[in-house]
């Protein structure tokens, strides 16, 4: 039969192993958070390069090329100006 020092000596390390597993969860999740960040941006930056090309395809193809300057907004997000 266990002393009652020993019972509170093995709650108190379920303690700090909780504890510590709490803190461990906070970080993959800050961690994987940030991943989520990373990965949309890089979506916003490929979805800019692809209407980039897109634009400079179609210049003087679908449009006659003019001395001066043109812009415009695409898809309500990304302005542009030649």
């Amino acid at each position: 039969m266990q002393t009652d020092k020993q019972r509170g000596f093995s709650l108190l390390e379920i303690l700090i192993a909780f504890a510590i597993l709490a803190l461990s969860l906070g970080l993959l999740l800050k961690i994987f958070s940030g991943g989520v960040n990373i990965a949309s941006v890089a979506e916003e930056y490929t979805a800019a390069v692809q209407i980039a090309e897109s634009l400079m395809t179609r210049a003087g193809v679908e449009t006659p090329l003019q001395a001066g300057e043109s812009s415009g907004l695409e898809n309500d997000h990304y302005n542009w100006r030649v």
